[in-house]
């Protein structure tokens, strides 16, 4: 494909954008062989450009490429439909490259023989895709001399582009299918078999921890107490005095104890206290041994029995070993909680700037090593995913660990610590290391895709650990490959959807997904949905009423007044419905956050309501502002005398 300007000289000269960094572009044209609109320039280059260069370079580089191009002096004339030609003047590397480093690289290129190679400028057309802009054959020597001479001497290599380079940039420019397979299929088979071990240990953790060699029974990476105590006490529960974990427990145990009591007070009254030590009457093991399991214990002494109700009321008004052991856990357990996010995030900016004065100490202890062996083995091993594979591996230990050597209390934090690398730093460097080498691309389809593989990823781990927080991120992440979506932008949060079509997939699967909750808690009661009861109830409400609340405003879409006046009272009879429904559902199953939620939107349906007839109307706008501030502090204050309908509305009960 020939390019669309014809290039008849060009000339390089250092940057001036900031001082000592840059390189200055300039472009000469005389022919435009396509009138559409041209827009999204970019550069890459074809050959052997990185020809001696270092091997981390050699790498590098091809992933950054195509380069975007900005502050492009001549760009306005190719966005208009003409045929009129321009000249081209840009700066590469303006604030970022230094002159030192840009004749550095030419001087290597130079050196290593000076071969011809391509600069390929691209553009995005109208109709047409990706197309060769401009193509201009050169040589570092021929740079380095144009950079001498300020710019006099001209870029461009005699004979045109040679046939080589021009099929070259043609295939480079197009690409090809079973390459592109062969990219997607590296990029996603680390983070899909990671999934798969997520499931496997949620269907069947015995059968697939029994793979683990018998030296990884201890752990693979990490030491852990796993359940070994008889009723499966975590290592907590071990050295605390006991206590019944529910209401139910606590009843069935105090009904225990008076039957223990009145057999011990009938033993002491047959012997009339001639005993020195009275020995326990017949009934009372039985009892004692129920009691046991009401708390989780193989045994239960006559003494630990009688001490439960001092322990209850301890844990009652927050005193005692039990309360004050209980939140030192519960606050150790939000500090594990933050270093797990604070590992995710910061442990590749520290490997990062942990390694860049060991590099600078290796180049000063031995410069030729450090360039000759460790350097171009590293490349090696990133081009060929061995360290891509070893963090994948790492994080696959670490989940293995949490299942075979950590009680479920704290096997659900190691879990989630692999989760957080698996799907922040590897799957992050896996997109490093083959994404970009993919042609073009549709961002919100990746996003989508990925929060997809983030919900396969998590629900399993959610279901297996009983885990409510990450029920909720699994529920997000399938909320999001949806089209609904979180973000902040600074001073404020944006919650809403990525298009309207994102808004009715959202609304007909949130109205799908509570109608399977309710239906599902009446029929195996709450039980059956796990962790996961919370977040549906939750979540599916939210996202149904808000998505509901955005499509029946009469400023949602424009179109010719009849169909849309039908349209409007057609959504609005919908809303309607599903609020009056979630409210009688939320009420009736006993799901009290549901309905709550529903009375809340109601509520704010019929504010939007008022401000569409106060607006239609033409009626006076601070008193419309008025009205709002009235209706709002009305609502603040009756929500502050009524917290427990503000805290159901984030918990199905």
């Amino acid at each position: 494909m020939e390019p669309v300007l014809r290039v008849t000289s060009a000339s390089a000269t250092p940057g001036t954008v900031r001082r000592g960094h840059g390189l200055h572009v300039q472009i000469s044209t005389d022919l435009r062989r396509q009138a559409a609109p041209l827009s999204a320039l970019r550069i890459t280059l074809v050959g052997p450009a990185l020809a001696g260069q270092r091997a981390a370079i050699r790498v590098l580089a091809p992933t950054l490429l195509p380069f975007r191009l900005t502050h492009v002096r001549g760009a306005h004339t190719l966005s208009a439909r003409s045929s009129t030609t321009t000249d081209l003047d840009f700066t590469l590397g303006a604030k970022q490259l230094s002159h030192a480093a840009l004749f550095s690289l030419v001087d290597t290129a130079v050196e290593a023989g000076d071969p011809v190679f391509l600069i390929e400028l691209l553009c995005e057309c109208d109709g047409t895709g990706t197309m060769p802009l401009a193509q201009i054959p050169t040589r570092a020597s021929l740079i380095r001399a144009s950079l001498s001479a300020g710019g006099d001497a001209s870029i461009v290599a005699p004979g045109g582009v040679p046939a080589s380079l021009a099929r070259q940039a043609d295939r480079q420019r197009r690409g090809s299918v079973l390459r592109s397979l062969y990219i997607w299929l590296r990029w996603w088979v680390w983070a899909l078999a990671y999934t798969a071990l997520c499931s496997a240990l949620c269907v069947a953790p015995a059968p697939t921890l029994a793979w683990l060699p018998a030296r990884a029974s201890g752990g693979l990476l990490l030491k852990g107490q796993a359940d070994l105590a008889p009723g499966g006490l975590s290592p907590l529960a071990r050295v605390l005095p006991p206590v019944p974990a529910s209401p139910h427990a606590a009843f069935v145990l105090g009904g225990l104890a008076q039957r223990v009591e009145a057999a011990m007070a009938a033993a002491a009254a047959s012997d009339n206290g001639t005993a020195a030590v009275p020995a326990l009457p017949e009934a009372v093991p039985p009892l004692l041994k129920r009691a046991a399991g009401l708390v989780g214990r193989a045994a239960l002494s006559l003494d630990e029995l009688r001490a439960v109700e001092a322990r209850l009321h301890e844990v009652e008004h927050q005193r005692g070993v039990i309360a004050r052991v209980g939140g030192a856990f519960t606050f150790i357990n939000l500090v594990w909680l933050l270093s797990i996010v604070g590992i995710a995030v910061s442990v590749g900016p520290s490997l990062v700037h942990a390694l860049t004065p060991l590099r600078e100490q290796l180049l000063r202890l031995a410069r030729w090593l450090f360039r000759r062996v460790i350097e171009p083995l590293c490349v090696r091993l990133h081009v060929y995913g061995v360290f891509e594979a070893a963090a994948w591996l790492f994080t696959a230990a670490l989940l293995l660990d949490a299942f075979a050597v950590f009680h479920p209390e704290a096997a659900v934090f190691v879990a989630a610590t692999s989760a957080a690398l698996a799907l922040g730093p590897c799957f992050g460097y896996s997109s490093a290391l083959w994404a970009a080498k993919l042609k073009g691309g549709d961002r919100e389809a990746l996003c989508s895709l990925v929060s997809a593989w983030a919900c396969a990823t998590l629900t399993p781990l959610a279901l297996a650990h009983a885990s409510p927080l990450l029920a909720y991120l699994a529920t997000f992440a399938a909320y999001s490959a949806l089209g609904f979506s979180v973000g902040c932008r600074g001073l404020c949060w944006v919650v809403g959807f990525h298009s309207k079509r994102a808004v009715e997939r959202v609304c007909a699967t949130s109205a799908l997904l509570l109608a399977s909750h309710l239906a599902v808690r009446e029929a195996r009661g709450r039980a059956a949905l796990g962790p996961f009861d919370s977040p549906l109830s939750v979540v599916g409400a939210l996202t149904l009423y808000l998505a509901l609340l955005i499509v029946s405003s009469l400023y949602y879409e424009r179109g010719r007044r009849a169909e849309k006046r039908t349209r409007y009272a057609l959504l609005n009879l919908a809303t309607m419905a599903a609020l009056l429904l979630g409210a009688a559902g939320g009420w009736v199953c006993g799901v009290p956050g549901l309905a709550n939620t529903a009375t809340t939107f109601t509520v704010l349906w019929l504010v939007e309501k008022y401000a569409e007839l106060h607006l239609e109307a033409r009626w006076n706008g601070w008193f419309l502002l008025l009205l709002l501030s009235l209706s709002a502090y009305k609502g603040a204050l009756w929500m502050h005398d009524h917290p427990a309908f503000v805290a159901s509305m984030f918990g199905s009960s």
